[in-house]
């Protein structure tokens, strides 16, 4: 099953405030990602907001973006797997003997970046496996309990 080039949800974020979240699949081998996104927003008439109150560009200094990427995807075995390339692992492993040679702040910082990235990737993964266990054990529970 191939995952969707998109995602949205939009949802409150406060009382004032809503969150609007937009995901992109992103492909490695694709150089240069360009999206347009329009947005309509439909305000009651009861707020008495038009262009001589609140401006285009009053409109576009609230807007508040944030880039986050997801966390990749991989299992413990992958992520252990001496030969995975893609794993944080490997490259902390071969930025450690770059860095025993020369310990520059730049590959400290890579080595670092490794370290957080792998840091996310196993929690992420060992968040999804308690959830299965979790729900394989109610699913159990359910087929004793008469």
């Amino acid at each position: 099953m191939e995952e969707e080039l998109f995602g949205r949800r939009i949802r409150p974020h406060d009382r004032h405030q809503f969150e609007m979240k937009l995901d992109y699949l992103f492909q490695r081998k694709q150089k240069g990602y360009q999206y347009l996104i329009e947005a309509f927003f439909f305000i009651p008439t009861s707020l008495d907001l038009h262009p001589d109150n609140y401006g285009h560009s009053d409109f576009y200094k609230d807007v508040q973006n944030y880039i986050r990427f997801k966390t990749p995807t991989m299992t413990f075995e992958y992520l252990v797997d001496p030969e995975a390339k893609d794993s944080p692992l490997y490259r902390m492993n071969e930025k450690l003997g770059e860095l025993l040679k020369k310990p520059e702040k730049k590959l400290q910082q890579k080595f670092l970046y490794e370290a957080k990235l792998l840091a996310c990737i196993f929690r992420s993964t060992f968040r999804e496996n308690i959830e299965l266990i979790l729900g394989e054990i109610n699913r159990l529970k359910k087929l004793e309990d008469p």
